[in-house]
């Protein structure tokens, strides 16, 4: 027996919303975020020496990604798409603070950071011998270039803080607009669910 027009409509936009979750719950990624150096009272009353000037490396620098489009034409995505990330290698020394307890103080001193990227408010320890930041940089391959430069200090366990090292961070973004590559997933399903929905209708008032 065929379905009834008001049946029909809910199960098509059942089927709306729950593309619509699946769409936003891609879009959500967790990552570790950099822990925050604790300094130590007993080196604060002895330890006057600043760390040596750090020597920094930009490693990584990975932008927010569109959906990938498989040989069956299928697209797949991860949680991960729209996360922007910059891995920087650091490495300091101190006269008293080992260097896995040297933390690093992070500033922007020219150029502009990119929508959304905040940088931590004090110093931070490392993580696996990096300094990374994290931020939502948008699940499209259109992507804006971005260029900066970052003075980064080493900052011991008594909150001496060393002479900074400047390190450029650049990427030169897609170049190109892509953005419709992203309503061929879930959005271009919804559209046709929409469509279909439509059609079903049409015939049953003509019935």
């Amino acid at each position: 027996m065929a379905r009834p027009p008001c049946a029909i409509l809910v199960f098509v936009l059942s089927t709306v919303f729950a593309v619509v979750a699946i769409e936003q719950v891609s879009l959500a990624c967790s990552y570790g975020t950099p822990q925050a150096l604790v300094l130590d009272p007993q080196a604060q009353a002895s330890d006057t020496t600043p760390p040596s000037v750090p020597v920094a490396k930009v490693d990584s620098v990975r932008r927010g990604q569109g959906p990938t489009t498989n040989a069956d034409c299928s697209q797949s995505a991860s949680s991960c798409d729209d996360l922007g990330s910059i891995g920087i290698a650091l490495t300091a020394t101190d006269d008293q603070t080992a260097p896995e307890e040297i933390g690093y103080q992070v500033e922007v001193v020219a150029g502009h950071l990119p929508d959304g990227l905040e940088l931590p408010t004090g110093p931070v320890l490392l993580m696996e011998g990096h300094l990374y930041l994290h931020w939502i940089d948008g699940a499209t391959d259109d992507q804006e270039a971005v260029s900066f430069t970052l003075a980064i200090h080493a900052v011991d366990l008594a909150g001496n803080t060393s002479t900074p090292a400047n390190v450029e961070v650049s990427d030169g973004g897609s170049g190109c607009s892509l953005v419709g590559r992203r309503l061929g997933s879930s959005w271009a399903a919804t559209v046709i669910l929409l469509l279909m929905a439509a059609r079903l209708l049409g015939r049953f008032r003509r019935a």
